[in-house]
């Protein structure tokens, strides 16, 4: 299930009830969504990036020695669903980090997502960050298509550092277009 967040509450993952650093991932303003009155996110992005790189021990399936990839969604109710990347040995099977995340929101009902990060196990480098595939980048940039949120997609290394980009910059010619 995801993680709850309440002004001035601490964030925390539900496997263990860790603590993730930084308090609410998400503050105030307003916009309307599906006719529902929303509050529009002021993103944690460190909360989020944390809730990532702890996501990395729940990969599964690693081959010894292979790079671990994992994610973070950030939903429209202001819950984080984290996951790692579900390894198989037929390659194409495999269930990507970010794949897995969006799924896992949207198993709950949560699929409205505001931002989604990438990370992985390398060891971090100054302007080096995981990024999503050709193939997760089109599940984010359908998932914004529906919604008609620009998702912001967050590049992260295990270090912490990030940099953030809308799905619309990382997909400039994208399919669809549009909603049929």
């Amino acid at each position: 299930m995801g993680q709850d967040w309440a002004p001035g509450a601490t964030v925390a993952r539900l496997h263990g009830m860790q603590e993730v650093a930084g308090s609410n991932p998400a503050e105030s303003t307003s916009y309307c969504v599906f006719g529902w009155f929303w509050m529009k996110k002021e993103i944690n992005y460190k909360a989020l990036v944390n809730s990532a790189i702890k996501a990395l021990g729940d990969a599964y399936g690693v081959e010894k020695g292979g790079r671990i990839y994992a994610s973070a969604v950030l939903s429209t109710t202001g819950k984080i669903y984290t996951a790692g990347a579900y390894w198989s040995y037929t390659a194409s099977l495999t269930l990507h980090g970010e794949q897995a995340a969006l799924a896992h929101a949207a198993a709950h009902g949560d699929g409205d997502i505001l931002a989604i990060v990438s990370v992985c196990d390398d060891k971090p480098r100054d302007g080096v960050f995981a990024h999503p595939c050709g193939i997760c980048k089109q599940l984010i940039w359908e998932n914004s298509l529906r919604s008609g949120i620009s998702v912001k997609v967050v590049m992260a290394n295990s270090s912490g550092k990030y940099i953030v980009k809308e799905i619309k910059d990382l997909v400039p010619y994208p399919w669809p277009t549009s909603k049929k």
